[in-house]
């Protein structure tokens, strides 16, 4: 099992800001340690934010204030993401579900019915929808490891928790139900369109690539062609779990 935290993607910082009331950074736990360093996200004054390790300023944002709450969360959440891919942490835009001790990541591009399924698996498994738009994915003593985070895009779901990764499913719609499993290359193409990568320098993109190419050479993928039914459900069910106990 993972490590829980408190999250974000149980690597901690220490924020100390002036946050919104309807913040969703409030529902996670703002101080962890990376290996004994303590970052620091700190307010000068409402319209500058800094990222700090120690006394070195790792990335600033001027211009953004506390009255809008989206634009605040995002803007954080970016500037902890800086931070994060370079350590091999991955954020895929995915549907996640905890089940049975264990995360289902559902991935597709917009629309493509993300939310629908964790909705299915909530009303027809009891799984929880810890976020309905966003995963952040890392590595932990050789466990894949999902993460919820503090933004959702436009879902609704936002839970603090984590678990280790079952599969990655790759949604298509379908008048049929189909549940096929991906190779690591074409797995890696269906997938990489929907992993986060900001503005980066070199050194950073290239563990991003190679976080990537790990993932996907060791976690399991694949492609449910479906209709939004409890069908679709039981056929990612009997994979995932029933042919394989120790899940």
């Amino acid at each position: 099992m993972c490590r829980y935290n408190g999250i974000l993607a149980d690597f901690n910082f220490l924020i100390n800001l002036a946050l919104p009331v309807d913040s969703q950074w409030r529902r996670f736990n703002y101080i962890i340690r990376d290996n004994n360093q303590v970052f620091v996200i700190e307010e000068y004054s409402d319209r500058i934010l800094i990222i700090k390790a120690g006394n070195t300023v790792i990335a600033e944002c001027k211009g953004i204030g506390i009255e809008d709450a989206h634009i605040f969360d995002d803007t954080v959440y970016r500037l902890c993401m800086d931070i994060l891919i370079a350590r091999s942490v991955l954020h895929l835009h995915s549907s996640f579900v905890w089940y049975n001790g264990q995360a289902i990541l559902f991935t597709g591009p917009s629309g493509i019915g993300k939310t629908t399924q964790a909705e299915l698996w909530r009303d027809y498994e009891d799984a929880i929808i810890v976020n309905g738009d966003v995963t952040l994915i890392r590595k932990i003593d050789d466990v894949w490891c999902a993460f919820g985070a503090p933004i959702h895009g436009s879902s609704p779901y936002c839970e603090n928790m984590d678990a280790p990764i079952a599969a990655i499913i790759v949604l298509k719609q379908a008048e049929e139900n189909q549940l096929v499993r991906l190779d690591a290359f074409t797995a890696l193409g269906e997938c990489f369109p929907e992993i986060y990568r900001p503005e980066m320098s070199d050194e950073t993109y290239e563990i991003l690539l190679d976080t990537v190419d790990a993932l996907f050479s060791e976690i399991p993928v694949y492609q449910l062609s479906c209709r939004p039914d409890r069908e679709s459900v039981e056929l990612v069910k009997q994979t995932l779990f029933d042919q394989n106990p120790e899940l």
